[in-house]
């Protein structure tokens, strides 16, 4: 049924007529068979092929035998008018434009199928079609009836979901005006419709049409039917449009009323008509958004307000598209929907995030694979985005999951308005007639793109939209140096930004672009082929233009990226921009914190430190007053930051800017080896602020001393050494800076020795052991051996002992085991729904693990892991008769409170094969040790 276009009711439902209803129960065999002969489903024969690979044979037997039997598919009704005339709605055939199951014909109540010969007339906006078939069975045809009154009953003849043509009564109820100009009145009546009753005929009680059935109310029980009168006054031989339809674009928030008057001349064969209408429906659609294009014009992006967000703006790590799109209040904004990520195993991943009317996907390619055949095989491609996008085929009740469409039937590229290379695909799905259309762009690492389902009448219109979209999606690109390397050499797939973009390893790893030059020397970072280069990709202004560009480099050490070095360039942002922008750029310029080359601590375990480089300006001597870069280098080691002032040297000595700003020349800012000095007191006074900011996050060691203390000491020594006269300025840095490296990897373990010392007392607590409290034998050795030798200060054996005595703790709790019993514990029921039940038994009387698509790592509390807490805790868990944990108590605690929730939290993902008793699944509990533990 189509959906209806009528946005107000203007009549009430009547009262059957009992006398009606009377006669209808005495139809003679006569006149039901008339009603048969004359009417006919309408319908697409199945394709008789399926490209497509399931996870399993598709459980036909789950279907109706009718539905798994019958070669054809019913999409709704028609009737003759005598003549080799018939009649059903227009939405009906449209069905069969372009479809995947082949033209619309008409079956027999008898079962033999007619093809359409000739459209004779046709009207979209009143939504009738008139049409000839071959091989006309020539019945004789209904008679017409143009004036029906209102309150008389009626007969709604149609072929309700697909079972064959039935007969239901109501009546004529209402009659409601067309919305769009009020040119006829639709006929509102009470007989029950069903989908696949659209196009049948309505009859009044001498078995007269008075309409066409065209759709159902979608908020009360009436629905609507076309007057015949307007099927038998339209002009002969016309395919007639009056269409006013809302234009809108998914990432625009204007919208604009568009309407078209148009038509062509018939009869056409259908082969014929299906061309000509998507002709005119493709004029009109592209002529629609070129209307809306131009009327927005002046604040489409890159203009319009918020643009200066995206522009002046660039993130360091938006490896996932992004669709640059207009808020509610007409800003343009770029974000990642959420992602959900899909583990391919190999240290690969698919991530799949839905923005407005598509699939944004992000590929990430198992194994750090890096072979160019991948790239041209559109099967392995689809074969491995399937496990994200989880197509499924319904059959029955049964969801079937498609793993594979086979290669793609189109295959072709498409160059964006900013030079970058889409891979254009696109798969059939034949159950669903639809086409699955992908926009892929190549990235070092696999792909990002978006995905459409389109109907396969519509595929020009979705291609053209496609086409709109990618101009909006920014993504950045990373992946190994091996990878890099095969895709730099893919010139037939590179975005026009990447032209002249080189990558080499000889003498050392070096990036050279038209703007700048970044070059890693191992003694700044030490790089191989399974490091990662991650490119930050930006839409941002080039005089006159906009262009998506290269904006920074970042190189990993490893996949972890907990060491980097990174760059990236910095425009001023115009006066229009947001204030933070504007300030974060004159911070930038100036040299304020975290611009000014002291380390920061950006997490738990990594410390950074920033500077920035001028850009010369247009005049010798002077710097420009719009473009700066950023340089950051990130690190798990601390002391390789701030120990040597000389490694913020290095830090600048990578980057070699080949671009000239054009604002206005500015005094540059003071040169690195100007502004810092190797002196000791520098060093100590920069020390010492590190060392107060380390005091309030180290706390005190097991000495009762804080950080500074043993810095202090440090810095007292090497003033000692600086006084002798035979005192190396150079040696003696290199060797404070090892000092200091032994005494940041003691203290980073300070906490974790701790945290993990204080838990005691609320582990016996948790576990009701409050009466046996001493530590074993071995816990006290090992606090001894540590107090021993940080009684000299510390040394290189100092974190080792600290690393030690934390594992002593934590061994001491997880063995010392609990007294609660079973019956004792706590249960609390399960947060989330139960998901679907399992498909066997543990074929035991306990329950079995049986999948596990989560690790405790997943849950390990931020908080909890920054502190170095670890720790095990053992559950109780209660586990339904379909493997669903519904209960989880802690029988064994941690001592920590946040670590005992993580671990419940962590169980209740967990899929079990149920206990079974005498052959039944039953409900029962299960153990469950879970363990947390930081991994170096």
């Amino acid at each position: 049924m189509r959906a209806s276009r009528v946005s107000k009711v203007l009549a009430a439902i009547g009262l059957a007529c009992f006398s009606f209803i009377a006669e209808l129960r005495a139809a003679t065999p006569e006149q039901q068979l008339f009603i048969q002969t004359n009417t006919f489903e309408v319908v697409m024969k199945k394709p008789e092929k399926d490209p497509l690979t399931y996870e399993k044979p598709l459980p036909l037997d789950l279907l109706p035998y009718t539905e798994r039997t019958d070669v054809y598919q019913s999409i709704g009704t028609a009737f003759a008018l005598g003549h080799n005339r018939y009649v059903t709605a227009a939405h009906v055939v449209l069905v069969g434009i372009d479809s995947q199951f082949g033209p619309p014909a008409l079956r027999r109540s008898d079962g033999k199928v007619f093809s359409i010969d000739r459209i004779l007339n046709f009207s979209e906006h009143q939504d009738f079609v008139v049409f000839s078939l071959v091989n006309d069975p020539a019945p004789l045809g209904f008679a017409t009836h143009r004036e029906p009154k209102i309150d008389e009953p009626v007969l709604a003849v149609g072929n309700a979901l697909g079972d064959g043509i039935v007969i239901r009564d109501g009546q004529y109820t209402s009659a409601t005006a067309e919305e769009q100009d009020g040119r006829w009145k639709w006929i509102r009546f009470s007989a029950a419709a069903s989908p696949g009753n659209s196009g049948g005929p309505l009859l009044d009680r001498e078995g007269r049409v008075i309409g066409v059935v065209i759709g159902k109310s979608p908020n009360e029980n009436l629905n609507y039917s076309l007057p015949i009168a307007e099927v038998l006054d339209a002009p002969d031989g016309k395919a007639l449009f009056d269409q006013r339809d809302l234009n809108a674009l998914p990432y625009l928030q204007g919208t604009e009323t568009y309407r078209y008057q148009d038509g062509f001349s018939l009869p056409l064969a259908w082969k014929g008509f299906a061309l000509a209408y998507q002709t005119v429906i493709n004029r009109h659609a592209e002529l629609a958004r070129k209307q809306l294009l131009t009327t927005y014009a002046s604040t489409l992006f890159p203009k319009g307000s918020g643009a200066e967000s995206v522009l002046y703006a660039p993130n360091f790590n938006h490896y996932l598209p992004r669709l640059i799109a207009q808020e509610e209040d007409n800003s343009w904004s770029a974000a990642s929907p959420d992602f959900t990520e899909t583990d391919l195993g190999g240290d690969g991943s698919i991530s799949v995030g839905y923005a407005s009317t598509v699939e944004l996907i992000r590929l990430n390619r198992p194994h750090a694979a890096a072979d160019d055949a991948f790239y041209r095989d559109s099967k392995a491609f689809m074969d491995l985005a399937l496990k994200g996008l989880s197509l499924r085929r319904p059959v029955g009740a049964d969801l079937v999951r498609v793993t594979s469409l086979g290669a793609a039937l189109e295959d072709s590229i498409h160059i964006d308005h900013y030079g970058r290379r889409w891979q254009q695909r696109a798969w059939v799905v034949p159950f669903m007639d639809v086409y699955v259309e992908c926009l892929l762009l190549p990235t070092p690492d696999g792909y990002a793109g978006l995905v459409q389902y389109v109907p396969s009448g519509r595929r020009s219109a979705a291609r053209e939209l496609g086409h709109l979209l990618v101009d909006q999606i920014d993504v950045s690109l990373t992946g190994t140096l091996a990878q890099w390397r095969a895709y730099l050499a893919r010139r037939a797939l590179l975005p026009a930004a990447f032209d002249d973009v080189i990558l080499s390893d000889t003498p050392q790893w070096s990036l050279q672009t038209k703007r700048f030059t970044f070059s890693i020397p191992p003694s700044l970072l030490a790089l191989t082929d399974k490091s990662v280069l991650g490119a930050v990709m930006a839409f941002v202004p080039d005089g006159s233009h906009v262009v998506w560009d290269l904006q920074g480099v970042f190189w990993q050490r490893d996949e972890q990226g907990k060491a980097s070095v990174g760059l990236l360039r910095r425009l001023r942002p115009p006066a229009s921009a947001k204030r933070e922008l504007r300030s974060l750029f004159e911070d930038m310029r100036v040299r304020r914190t975290p611009f000014d080359g002291e380390m920061i601590r950006d997490s738990a375990s990594t410390y950074s430190v920033s500077i920035i480089e001028d850009v010369p300006g247009t005049s010798a001597g002077m710097a420009s007053s719009d473009l700066l870069y950023q340089i950051r280098a990130t690190t798990d080691r601390p002391e390789s930051l701030g120990s040597s002032a000389q490694f913020l040297g290095r830090l600048a000595a990578a980057v070699r800017i080949s671009e000239a700003g054009v604002g206005e020349d500015i005094v540059p800012a003071q040169p690195l080896a100007v502004m810092e000095t190797s002196t000791i007191d520098a060093f100590i006074e920069s020390g010492l602020k590190r060392a107060a900011v380390a005091d309030s996050e180290f706390g005190l060691d097991i000495r009762g001393r804080a950080f500074s203390d043993d810095f202090k000491d440090l810095m007292a020594s090497a003033r000692s050494q600086l006084a002798t006269p035979s005192a190396d300025g150079e040696q003696m840095e290199k060797e404070m800076g090892n000092r200091f490296q032994i005494l940041m990897t003691y203290w980073r373990l300070v906490p974790a020795v701790r945290n993990n010392r204080d838990l005691w007392d609320s582990y016996l607590a948790r576990n009701q052991r409050s009466g046996d409290n001493s530590h074993r034998p071995e816990v006290i050795a090992r606090e001894k051996a540590l107090k021993d030798n940080l009684a000299a200060g510390v040394t290189e054996a100092s974190a080792l002992l600290a690393r030690q005595l934390v594992d002593e703790y934590v061994k001491e709790r997880n063995e010392r085991g609990f007294t609660k019993t079973l019956t004792e514990v706590d249960y609390h029921s399960r947060v989330s729904p139960c998901p679907d039940g399992a498909m066997t038994t543990s074929g035991s009387l306990e329950p079995k693990i049986g999948v596990v698509t989560r690790t405790p790592d997943e849950f390990y509390p931020q908080a909890s892991r920054r502190e170095g807490v670890e720790g095990r805790v053992i559950l109780s868990i209660r586990v339904s008769a379909t493997g669903c944990p519904t209960k989880v108590a802690v029988a064994g605690s941690s001592g920590s409170v946040l670590i005992d929730e993580a671990a419940q939290r962590f169980a209740e993902t967990i899929e079990y094969l149920p206990a079974v008793d005498g052959g039944k699944a039953i409900e029962a509990n299960a153990p469950l040790a879970v363990n947390f533990q930081i991994r170096e």
